[in-house]
Formats: structure tokens, sequence, C-alpha cells
């Protein structure tokens, strides 16, 4: 036997609880700045939600079914900003930002970050896109959009 006394395996029990428990929970004041620090993350963004997606609805399984382009619309929830997509069978993206003006478009994907130009009419395109999910950054010198994201 060690030859440990009952004190002793408590005040080892009381270290290893303290060890495993960890430090004290942040105070209320902290964990409440944190929150109101992260809503203000996109702040200067409209949030654009998908509003139309072509094929939603569609068949699945249907031999030829997704042969043709897909377009996808979003729209902010004031209304006041739109994306129109286009997203050819090769992955390439092709849209206009409403109401049409000059800015940069940066699609966010698997493969990184592809930033486009946008131009006087609101018109970009991209090269072919890896698949998976895709998000839109579209900004102009009166606004900023945010689309949700969509699965390509």
């Amino acid at each position: 036997m060690s030859g440990t006394t009952g004190s002793d395996d408590d005040r080892l029990l009381e270290a290893l609880r303290d060890a495993v428990v960890g430090p004290d929970e942040a105070p209320a004041e902290a964990r409440a700045a944190a929150k109101a620090l992260y809503t203000w993350r996109t702040v200067d963004a409209e949030l654009a939600a998908l509003v139309h997606d072509s094929w939603e609805g569609a068949p699945a399984g249907v031999r030829g079914a997704a042969a043709g382009a897909r377009l996808l619309s979003f729209e902010s929830d004031d209304g006041t900003a739109a994306v129109e997509v286009e997203v050819g069978p090769d992955g390439r993206l092709q849209g206009q930002l409403v109401p049409a003006a000059a800015g940069d478009v940066e699609v966010h994907h698997a493969g990184g970050v592809t930033g486009v130009a946008a131009d006087e009419l609101g018109r970009f395109r991209t090269d072919p896109l890896p698949s998976g999910p895709v998000r839109l950054r579209c900004a102009t010198a009166t606004s900023r959009v945010d689309t949700d994201w969509v699965l390509l």
C-alpha cells in the first residue's frame, strides 16, 4: 500500500476536480459585450436571402434535369438590393447586381475566395468554380450585400 491517509486522497481528488472543471465562467458583462460585438460583424452589409432557385422542386434523379443552367435570385429583407446569378453546367457564375452599379464581387467557395469586378451595369462573370457551398459578397460605391450560402 502507498501509506496515504484519507485527507491526502481528499486533497488529491480536490486538485483533480479543479483541473478538470477549469476556470470559472467569464463574467456576465464580458459575455454580453462579446455577443453585442458579434452582431456588428456585418453591420454595413445588407443580408440577401435566396428567394428563388430554378432547381427547387425539380424531380430528383431524372436524367438530364441538371443539364441546363441554374438560376438563383437573392434579395435583401427590405427589397432594396438583389443579386441574380446563373450557374452554368461547368460551374461558371454569371450574374448581375440590382440596382445596377459597378463594384466588386467576392465568391466564397470550397477552394477559397474568387474576386471579380462587376461592370457599370452590375454584370459579373467568374471562371468555373468547384462544387460545394458558395456565398457572394458584393460591394458597390453605395452598398454591400452578402448572400446566403447555397450549394452548387
